[in-house]
């Protein structure tokens, strides 16, 4: 009777100490592969963004391009060799996640962040800006403009991720 006892209280430190064990496993494991989804997420959202950005940054300058022509669907109009935005101001256009152009942003709405525009859904934000480039003989005056895509375009301007391309412009 007392051996049959013995394995009894044998048997239930085992299994105590397997439970502790085990939990110490979790404790470990849990925030590993939390941690490991997290950068996945991330990564999905800058290979999307990379594979959309190239077809959001041709939108703008077709839209630059409109706008020295005149007839910009968002910008305002502007003049050749004509820096933008102008002081103050900033000119940010919208895409949805197909990288298709929504509309313009305002100052705050840029800050904070955007969900939607007109009833649709905003996941990138194209930030566009232009600088001169010094005059050299026998070059025309020129523009370096900058489109920086931004996402996600829900949060606030200082979280997002920015990917930023640069060009020249007449």
């Amino acid at each position: 009777m007392n051996s049959t006892f013995d394995k009894r209280c044998r048997q239930r430190g085992a299994l105590l100490l397997e439970a502790v064990l085990a939990i110490g496993v979790l404790a470990v494991a849990v925030p590993l592969v939390l941690g490991a989804l997290t950068e996945a997420g991330k990564c999905q959202w800058a290979a999307r963004a990379e594979t959309c950005s190239v077809g959001m940054v041709r939108a703008c300058l077709d839209e630059m391009g409109a706008s020295l022509d005149g007839c910009p669907q968002w910008l305002p109009s502007r003049r050749r060799a004509q820096v933008f935005p102008p002081p103050g101001e900033v000119w940010v256009l919208a895409f949805s996640r197909e990288g298709q152009p929504l509309g313009i942003l305002s100052r705050d709405r840029y800050e904070q962040g955007a969900r939607e525009v007109d009833g649709k859904s905003v996941r990138y934000l194209a930030a566009l800006a232009a600088s001169t480039v010094p005059a050299r003989p026998g070059i025309p005056p020129l523009l370096r403009v900058q489109v920086s895509i931004e996402y996600p375009a829900i949060s606030p301007r200082a979280q997002r991720a920015k990917i930023d391309y640069y060009t020249y412009l007449p």
